[in-house]
């Protein structure tokens, strides 16, 4: 694998989830991560509020997706898609509290196979 870490602000828009596959894709192409991290970034965009940020670090064979916006709280409001693919491909999530905003964040195996 190799992601060690990025950290990059997101564009504001639809536009975004594009843009953090591209930048992870540059560095870990695995599509688990890729599926992963635009799910949390299209939560961001449609939920939340910008800056939206990507933070991407491997541990331990693993990779912790980190997404972070100024939204108040964390809302699935219908979107139980993503929360299933969310939950299917990670190892563990969740969303943690920050001044002004959030971070959800989610460790996905580096060796998981693609979704069929």
């Amino acid at each position: 694998m190799g992601l060690h870490r990025i950290d990059l602000e997101l564009p504001p828009g639809p536009i975004a989830p594009r843009v953090a596959r591209e930048a992870l894709s540059a560095v870990d192409p695995n599509p688990v991560v890729l599926l992963v991290a635009s799910e949390l970034v299209t939560h961001a965009v449609r939920y939340g509020a910008p800056p939206i940020r990507l933070a991407a670090t491997s541990i331990d064979g693993s990779v912790r997706l980190e997404v972070c916006d100024r939204g108040p709280d964390w809302q699935w409001s219908g979107d139980m898609l993503a929360r299933r693919i969310i939950t299917r491909w990670s190892i563990d999530w969740g969303v943690d509290a920050n001044p002004g905003g959030k971070c959800a964040w989610a460790i996905v195996a580096g060796d998981c196979d693609a979704p069929a």
